[in-house]
């Protein structure tokens, strides 16, 4: 995908995604860590709407799905290596 926005989408619901089974989808908890995530990426509720209505079509959301299984295998690597 070209599109910047996409890719630094698909890193953020990857992030969410991962926390989200790491505290067992508890919602309370998951508005603060949304929130937390949108900031450390400086973005706003409000452009992660914007960018899902750019991804309109079904093979654009198949590359958003791999992109966030990418930025997900990369945050694994780099936990592993840590350890």
């Amino acid at each position: 995908m070209s599109d910047p926005r996409i890719d630094k989408f698909a890193k953020i619901q990857a992030e969410i995604e991962i926390e989200a089974e790491r505290f067992d989808h508890d919602s309370i908890l998951m508005d603060r860590i949304e929130d937390s995530i949108y900031e450390h990426y400086d973005v706003s509720e409000q452009w992660v709407n914007q960018v899902r209505a750019v991804i309109d079509e079904h093979q654009k959301w198949v590359d958003v799905y791999q992109l966030m299984i990418d930025h997900a295998e990369y945050i694994k690597d780099s936990l592993m290596h840590r350890r």
